[in-house]
């Protein structure tokens, strides 16, 4: 399986042999260009690796309020209130992992079809 800087050590070693076919640079300093080019392009993926775990890290932290629709609410009320934000294993179990949202839909009841004793509209 190939390591994370070796797109970008290519593409380092591409350009610098384009470089040194138009004149550009020696061939004989392109030796010591593609050393340079692998130390800053290994720098580079994982400065790049880094910067998407940062991300990541930050998604798996929002601390969005949580707004409940009239299903969650309490049938007898119809006041729908704000919920505090739960915790990350709390959203990993409500949410549920995997599956399409056409089936996650089915399970709430929220397919589209007309609820049982009621007609569908024409």
């Amino acid at each position: 399986m190939p390591s994370a800087e070796e797109p970008a050590l290519l593409y380092a070693t591409i350009c610098l042999r384009a470089l040194a076919l138009w004149g550009v640079v020696r061939p004989a300093m392109l030796d010591l260009a593609v050393v340079g080019a692998r130390t800053t392009a290994k720098a580079f993926a994982k400065d790049v690796f880094i910067n998407q775990e940062r991300k990541l890290g930050a998604r798996r932290r929002s601390d969005t309020v949580l707004v409940s629709t009239i299903n969650d609410a309490d049938q007898g009320s119809a006041d729908v209130a704000f919920r505090t934000p739960l915790a990350p294993y709390e959203k990993s179990k409500s949410l549920g992992s995997g599956g399409s949202m056409v089936a996650r839909l089915k399970l709430k009841g929220i397919d589209g079809r007309a609820p049982p004793g009621v007609e569908p509209a024409a």
